[in-house]
């Protein structure tokens, strides 16, 4: 066993990388670094008690891009290794899917790759990455703005993608082909500065190692610190998710106790919620962490609106983050009773009647309150968003959404809760606790009106009363 091949050994089996009798898949493009790493394997397959699968994609980019795919057949059937290949229109993929090449190369090889790892029944996918590479990827993140996530660079492994070849510098891997005598191609694209990453290999290291001798290693070393960091700080923010995040019909609530969470931890909270509800993660970052951080002090009802049809809300209970779509489900699945998620406010019946309008404004609707003299029971017509509340014996108003022990009057001494009447009138479980009601400040639990619905009995004017307050619904 080589020098070099022992390191590999040495450094797969210290990151139990590989269990004993695994298949693997191996990403071989036919440049130097796929043919080090599939010659280490192979060569590393007793000792490893493993089989290997070869894939190569032809992105149909370059001109020598036919020579490539018969060089990495000819190297894979020299080792009795099965060979794989895929050929596919890279630009037309880019063109149709609105991506860069880089990013439609990317996506079509590891689509490749985990279609052929079900199809051969492999277990892990090996690709060529090396201690280079990392550095690059690291002052890359650096140069656009990252999290400590992104100063850790590449990998070694990450779910069922392994790197064998992160314990290796370039010039390593470049020494073992030439002492093996490994022929290999050259991708042209690698030796331009047309790519932010090329600019980086050829240069920006180069003069970094001029500045500060052993700048490589220097970089790896740190990206290694800060991997035990990002490992912590990933712990403690799915401690925090699961205390402070509550999922219900495809949104999720960041609960107010958030604001008690130190904002390392708060806001990769609000990422990963951010992220969910989208299904993504490209293109979410601080701009929306920072706007969604905002409302968790904001008042009830504040709003913002991001990429990928994403909506925060402020409400009493948090801060919800859903979609435009699930919005507009929830509203038009109840559409003919007011909803939203409020904080609780009440309402002086005695400024009211000595002659102080009130206002009370909340997303889309405002209530106004008045004081009206009295007048006989049939002056008063049937509104749905205007009702006349009877308040001889009521002292205090409150606007809030439904609680679990609610009710509402129907006659006399008739009752019903409140669920149960939600639940005749047929608004869906799903949005039953963003209907908005007036209640009896006093009597906490006696549901008065819900807006735009019905009133109760007890909130009826008759010819009798002789304290009314007027309450106007205005939708906007």
């Amino acid at each position: 066993m080589l020098k070099i091949e022992e390191k590999v050994y040495n450094f797969i089996t210290d990151k139990n990388m590989i269990k004993r009798g695994s298949r693997i898949v191996v990403a071989l493009s036919g440049g130097a670094d796929s043919v080090c790493l599939l010659e280490i394997l192979s060569s590393l397959s007793k000792e490893l008690d493993i089989s290997l699968v070869a894939a190569h994609v032809n992105h149909s980019i370059r001109e020598n891009a036919k020579r490539d795919e018969d060089f990495a057949r000819e190297f894979s059937n020299k080792r009795n290794i099965p060979f794989y290949c895929l050929t596919e229109d890279v630009p037309k993929v880019a063109n149709e899917e609105h991506l860069s090449l880089e990013e439609a190369g990317r996506k079509v090889r590891y689509e490749f790759f985990r279609k052929l790892k079900e199809e051969t029944k492999s277990d892990l996918i090996a690709v060529a990455h090396h201690k280079n590479d990392r550095a690059e990827t690291v002052i890359m993140n650096l140069s656009r703005g990252t999290s400590v996530k992104g100063l850790t660079g590449i990998q070694a492994k990450n779910d069922d993608i392994i790197r064998p070849l992160m314990c290796l510098t370039r010039e390593e891997i470049e020494g073992y082909i030439q002492d093996k005598n490994l022929s290999f191609v050259t991708d042209e694209t690698n030796l331009t500065e047309d790519y932010g990453r090329n600019i980086i290999r050829s240069s920006v290291l180069p003069k970094l190692e001029e500045v500060s001798e052993g700048a490589l290693e220097n970089i790896i070393r740190c990206a290694d610190n800060l991997e035990v960091v990002e490992d912590y700080l990933s712990m403690m923010t799915e401690r925090a998710y699961s205390a402070h995040v509550v999922k219900k019909d495809g949104s999720l609530t960041i609960r107010n106790e958030i604001s008690y969470v130190h904002k390392a931890i708060r806001d990769r909270v609000i990422l990963e919620a951010l992220c969910e509800v989208a299904g993504r993660r490209k293109d979410i970052g601080k701009v929306q962490i920072d706007s969604v951080a905002d409302l968790i002090n904001a008042e009830s009802g504040k709003r913002r609106e991001f990429i990928y049809s994403l909506v925060a809300v402020r409400t009493a209970k948090g801060v919800v983050i859903t979609t435009k779509e699930n919005e507009e489900m929830a509203l038009k699945s109840g559409q003919d009773y007011y909803l939203w998620d409020i904080a609780s406010v009440k309402i002086d019946v005695e400024r009211v009647l000595n002659g102080r309008e009130i206002r009370v404004e909340m997303p889309g609707c405002e209530l106004t309150f008045n004081a009206v003299s009295g007048k006989n029971k049939g002056e008063y017509p049937i509104k749905r968003y205007t009702k006349w509340i009877n308040c001889d014996k009521i002292k205090c108003l409150c606007v809030r959404n439904i609680a679990p022990d609610d009710y509402i009057r129907i006659e006399g001494d008739k009752l019903k809760k409140i669920k149960d009447y939600l639940v005749d009138i047929k608004v869906p479980s799903a949005v039953r606790n963003k209907v908005v009601v007036l209640s009896d400040g006093d009597n906490k639990n006696e549901v008065l009106w819900v807006l735009s619905g019905r009133l109760g009995a007890n909130a009826k004017v008759d010819e009798n009363t002789k304290r009314i307050v007027e309450v106007s619904m205005e939708m906007r």
